[in-house]
Order: structure tokens, then C-alpha cells, then sequence
């Protein structure tokens, strides 16, 4: 369970999401309990992301962005 106020103790959601920036398209959806830190996952979801990437997209430019910092 994680935090709901609208409707407590119904279960709750924490996303992270993997886009392309350019087009606004999801690349893939990591779906977490809502009762975890933001960064809970997020390290080994994007390499995971940049993995899959790199094998079908060899030539891809690929730039990491979390929130307004850029890796």
C-alpha cells in the first residue's frame, strides 16, 4: 500500500517511465508499489533501457536526462 489521499488504504502507483524526448514516445514502463523513494529501481531500470538500445540501435545517440540534470 502506499500513500493515496484521495482514497486511503487502496492500493497506490509509482512509475517510471522511459521516453524519447524528441517525440514524447514511451519506450517502456517500469510499474512500482507506491510506498517506494523515487529513485528506488530507477538506475537499473534506465540501464536496462540503454541496454536493449544499444543492441537494436547500434548508431543511437542516446542522452540520459532525470529531471533537469543530464548524465
Amino acid at each position: 500500500m502506499g500513500y493515496n489521499r484521495k482514497k486511503k488504504g487502496a492500493r497506490s502507483y509509482y512509475p517510471l517511465f522511459c521516453t524519447l524526448a524528441q517525440t514524447g514516445q514511451v519506450f517502456d514502463v517500469y510499474h512500482r508499489p507506491g510506498n517506494v523513494h523515487d529513485s528506488h529501481g530507477a538506475r537499473e531500470f534506465i540501464l536496462a533501457c540503454i541496454k536493449i538500445l544499444k543492441q537494436e540501435l547500434p548508431w543511437l545517440k542516446i542522452e540520459v536526462r532525470h529531471g533537469q540534470r543530464v548524465f
